[in-house]
């Protein structure tokens, strides 16, 4: 199809169903099952193993300090929010493959596990932010952390921040239900099922649904993952400019020639650690802010054109996957930049394994 056939294809077909008022049919089919369905699926069995594993080593490891605790939350909620995308992608596929569905399958993936899934993606940035906070202060305060970051007070903070999440979530769920309804009601819902269907199952929105995504986007996709990230920045600057201040007391404290050497020769080997703690804090970092800001920019779109709604379900979904496909390889990468830039945990791994270490 060509390029001018498509564009008059996209505005033209609103005379067919409200679907086609933003996105055809033809580009709609095969994004869906390029990335809703693709992408979404090979990231969530990347995801499924590569936290499974984590979990596995850090439970070898020992759940003895405040650290590995907080690690192996991170790794457990990843796992999390990977079942769910591995759930979306397999009900988005029964969708294809019996359209003739009773049960508004696209519905339920979209709406229910998107919701699901956001909060597990939230409460993965404030767990990043929680350990970027106790690294910073190992490095500032390195005599006090242990006092500060006990195991009892780790799992205390893990739960509020679960917590939270859920219970902001919990307006959603409740001004959004499934119910049957005819195929009359069914239009207004952009419903999927063929018109030779007299009732389906569908999600139902009531008179202040709009008002309550509106509030939970404010509070915990805006407010709270804004502020999850200035937290992460702020404890990743600290932490950079602890080390290199820490890295100038040592070099002006040679005030011998003969020990000059030795103390280079010292500083070199911490400096080497502290290049590898620095650039694996600030590869989080960046990782986690760099798959968000998709998610960020969509929000804030939504919440200045309120016109786009249920009706144009599509064309959500055609915006959506892509930010949700970014979110889900930063829970993915977390694994793969731990592997790479944490000698420690590189080395139970290959243990674990049988592979020999180097």
């Amino acid at each position: 199809m060509a390029a001018g056939d498509l564009l008059n294809d996209v505005y033209n077909n609103t005379g067919k169903s409200a679907q086609c008022l933003y996105i055809c049919d033809n580009v709609y089919t095969i994004f869906h099952f390029i990335v809703t369905i693709g992408a979404f699926g090979i990231l969530a069995v990347v995801g499924l193993v590569s936290n499974l594993v984590s979990m596995v080593i850090y439970a070898t490891v020992g759940l003895k300090d405040s650290m590995s605790v907080s690690l192996f939350a991170l790794s457990f909620t990843d796992f999390a929010a990977s079942v769910i995308q591995s759930m979306m992608a397999a009900t988005y596929l029964a969708s294809e493959i019996y359209p003739s569905c009773p049960v508004d399958l696209q519905v339920i993936a979209f709406v229910f596990m998107g919701w699901s899934l956001n909060a597990g993606h939230l409460i993965s940035c404030w767990l990043t932010a929680f350990i970027s906070v106790e690294r910073c202060l190992c490095v500032v305060a390195p005599f006090r952390v242990k006092q500060i970051f006990t195991v009892q007070r780790t799992v205390i903070m893990l739960l509020v921040i679960y917590l939270i999440h859920v219970a902001t979530l919990l307006p959603v769920f409740i001004s959004e239900t499934m119910q049957w309804v005819s195929l009359d009601d069914s239009k207004n819902l952009n419903s999927n099922i063929s018109n030779e269907r007299e009732m389906q199952y569908t999600v139902i929105f009531t008179d202040f649904s709009d008002a309550v995504e509106t509030a939970v986007d404010i509070t915990t996709s805006m407010f709270l993952f804004t502020v999850s990230q200035l937290v992460l920045v702020i404890c990743s600057t600290l932490l950079t400019c602890a080390l290199k201040a820490s890295s100038s007391v040592r070099l002006r404290s040679s005030d011998s020639v003969d020990s000059l050497l030795q103390t280079r020769k010292r500083r070199s080997k911490l400096s080497i650690q502290e290049k590898k703690l620095i650039r694996m804090v600030l590869s989080l970092a960046v990782l986690q802010m760099a798959c968000n800001v998709p998610r960020l920019s969509l929000i804030v779109f939504y919440n200045a054109y309120p016109g786009i709604g249920a009706d144009d379900r599509d064309f959500a979904e055609v915006i959506w996957a892509p930010a949700s496909v970014f979110i889900n390889i930063g829970c993915t990468a977390n694994t793969f930049c731990y592997y790479f830039l944490n000698s420690s945990y590189r080395k139970v791994f290959k243990h674990m394994t049988g592979l020999k270490s180097k």
